[in-house]
């Protein structure tokens, strides 16, 4: 599915700031979702919450550059490093991984603003210490672990509440364990107590 979410550096650094204040306001309860994000990135998102399979597009995440974001079309990558200085990006192998690498970088911009006042919070020159302190290539999957959409469906769906796993060791039970319902368990319980009686 192409993916083509970028707005350029001028565009990026209010956004960038609305963050560093809202970080500054809710001291270390930091939320990326607290500030809502332009319409270019709030459609990656949207794309992002479908369903798995969008996950295994190729996209290109522009940290710096003339233009910043994810997109599938490295023309749109080539035409945001041209004559750009200090620019990078790094090609992600899913559509999953660039929407990690992405939130992993936007947190990165925070913590570094607040973790250098020397900075002043001058919004370029965090860009620059940020995009040094970014893991290399081949230390991506170890520094950025995968994030999921807050709205995205759930991979594997969890237990119910109601369900119980049973593991024993009796011989009087069945060795490849069962799955009991605490409402069934209770009945049966009821039902040996009226036979004792």
């Amino acid at each position: 599915m192409p993916v083509n979410c970028v707005t350029t550096r001028d565009s990026f650094l209010p956004y960038l700031q609305a963050l560093l204040d809202n970080r500054h306001l809710t001291n270390e309860a930091f939320n990326i979702d607290n500030v809502p994000p332009p319409p270019t990135f709030a459609d990656f998102y949207d794309v992002v919450a479908e369903p798995p399979p969008n996950f295994n597009d190729r996209v290109y995440v522009i940290f710096c550059g003339n233009s910043v974001g994810v997109t599938t079309f490295v023309t749109v990558c080539q035409g945001a490093m041209a004559h750009a200085p200090n620019s990078y990006y790094l090609r992600a192998r899913s559509l999953l991984h660039g929407y990690s690498m992405w939130r992993y970088w936007l947190r990165l911009l925070v913590t570094t603003a607040f973790e250098r006042l020397d900075l002043s919070f001058d919004l370029e020159r965090i860009i620059q210490v940020a995009r040094v302190a970014l893991p290399r290539a081949s230390e991506l999957d170890a520094e950025i672990p995968l994030e999921f959409h807050p709205a995205a469906q759930p991979l594997f769906a969890p237990f119910d509440a109601h369900v119980v796993i049973e593991v024993s060791d009796s011989d009087s039970e069945s060795s490849d364990g069962e799955v009991y319902d605490e409402s069934e368990a209770e009945m049966e319980e009821v039902e040996e107590m009226i036979e004792i009686v």
